[in-house]
């Protein structure tokens, strides 16, 4: 990693160019800008595996549970997996989060971003050890536990440090990248759990959640090397030479471009420390109503039921073909490695990879048409193909089958490329700077707890809203239809 840091940014003796945080006026040779450039390149692509594990570890849960909740799945129990531990271990990570999430803001202060960001792949790296040798329903969910304390503190965290150490005029732009990465990590979850399915790999649930530990190490290397932010330096510790030397790395501007940056950000770090003020401050009338806005937009994708589709994908897919519990309908295979089992989780690779066809038609979408009208058109396609879904699984139309997969991926492409990117970008530009950072604590603890309270009930919503009566598990169309009417409600509000 050092070589390749080396490579990026040639070293430079910058002590000999700075005195007291300041360039001296000998100082005659710039860094070259195109080592900075590279420089940025690498660590962003670093920083970004941060989303990935994010998207990987939510979105493998999927596939691996169709063999984990089996009877041979491999906890030893000899018995399927109940709906109420299956819940149990997908929805501890999004809970776990939820506590990270929040204890990221005093972490991010005392240890500083790039302590947090190897802290959490630290512990990621051990949640999926945990995972992978786990012998029980409760070592598994201790090990998911682990992974959502480390999500929680990289969601927060990744995306503070890249808009702190990349360029004002790249900064949308860099920050894209670890979305991106968010959803490419969710779509390798899925090929990773086809390719075990299909090599009928004896318990590979363990292989695929214990790879986790691969990215989150490199992680971890990456960041012995990569600089800590200037913001976080100037702000917290007071380095402004410190500060000076990271941005001269970072940049490989003229030392004046660097000098200046460096007085915005002690200027910026000034504002912040004046105007902090206590939570009261929310409660300004200019203030409240951006939070309620805000607190909305996180609401909008949550209700939305982006999570239920990305968490229980495999699961879905398996209701549709009439195999959504023993007790009715086609009994659900008891063999892993069933042919419709291999097809339904090799099925929820093109259904990630839609969502990231949506995220990336967002990169030249939304400065085009406005962050308005792609929101109001995302949603509008989101209640569409909810009430679409939720028709394929009702018990009188007798749908086909296969219309299930197809609705599912026209959902995610809609979803992509509006109610994705969309509730983060507005949340970070509708708070006075003065409590921006507080706001966007409350709204991203908004966004978790939605994302726990749809995660952990389901399947139990599911049953309890379905049309059929003689198999209420195998048709979910009533939570469909639940969720359809909720984002019409929010299409109307906004």
């Amino acid at each position: 990693f050092s070589a390749v840091l080396a490579t990026a940014m040639p070293a430079t003796n910058f002590h000999e160019n700075l005195v007291d945080g300041h360039w001296t006026q000998d100082h005659t040779a710039s860094p070259d800008a195109a080592a900075g450039r590279g420089f940025i390149i690498v660590l962003t692509l670093f920083a970004a595996l941060g989303g990935f594990l994010f998207g990987y570890d939510t979105g493998v849960v999927s596939g691996a549970m169709l063999q984990i909740k089996s009877p041979n799945g491999g906890l030893g129990r000899g018995s399927a997996l109940s709906k109420g531990e299956q819940e149990l271990i997908v929805s501890s990570t999004v809970a776990a989060a939820i506590v990270s999430a929040l204890a990221s803001g005093v972490l991010n202060a005392r240890i500083g971003r790039r302590g947090v960001i190897r802290w959490g792949a630290v512990v990621c790296t051990a949640g999926a050890v945990v995972m992978g040798v786990a012998e029980s329903v409760w070592m598994l969910t201790f090990g998911r536990v682990l992974i959502g304390l480390a999500v929680g503190c990289l969601s927060q965290t990744v995306p503070l440090y890249l808009a702190e150490v990349s360029p004002a005029r790249t900064r949308g732009m860099v920050n894209t990248v670890n979305n991106i990465f968010l959803v490419l990590g969710q779509v390798i979850a899925s090929l990773v759990c086809c390719g075990f399915a299909v090599a009928e790999t004896d318990q590979g649930w363990r292989y695929m959640l214990g790879l986790a530990g691969f990215p989150s190490a490199v992680l971890f290397l990456g960041f012995l090397f990569l600089p800590e932010s200037p913001g976080w330096l100037v702000l917290f510790k007071g380095d402004n030479a410190g500060a000076l030397q990271v941005l001269a790395r970072l940049r490989g501007s003229s030392p004046e471009a660097v000098q200046d940056e460096l007085q915005d950000i002690v200027d910026e770090a000034a504002q912040q420390t004046e105007g902090s003020g206590d939570w009261s401050a929310l409660l300004k009338p200019g203030v409240r109503s951006a939070l309620l806005l805000g607190c909305l937009l996180q609401l909008s994708q949550q209700f939305g039921g982006i999570n239920t589709l990305m968490y229980y994908s495999a699961t879905i897919l398996q209701m549709s073909n009439g195999a959504g519990a023993g007790e009715c309908g086609k009994s659900e295979d008891s063999d892993p490695f069933s042919g419709e089992n291999k097809l339904d989780i090799c099925l929820t690779a093109p259904i990630a990879t839609a969502q990231l066809v949506g995220t990336l038609m967002a990169m030249g979408l939304i400065d085009r048409l406005g962050r308005r009208q792609l929101l109001l058109g995302s949603l509008f396609g989101v209640v569409v193909f909810l009430a679409m879904l939720g028709a394929t699984f009702n018990p009188w139309l007798n749908l086909p089958q296969e219309l299930t997969l197809y609705v599912m991926i026209a959902y995610l492409v809609c979803f992509g490329f509006g109610m994705s990117p969309i509730p983060w970008t507005m949340n970070a530009e509708i708070f006075p700077l003065e409590v921006r950072s507080k706001a966007l604590g409350v709204t991203t603890m908004v966004n978790w707890m939605a994302n726990y309270a749809m995660s952990a009930t389901f399947l139990d919503v599911a049953e309890a809203l379905s049309t059929s009566r003689t198999c209420p598990s195998a048709h979910p169309d009533g939570a469909f239809f639940l969720y359809a009417v909720i984002s019409a409600g929010l299409w109307v509000w906004f």
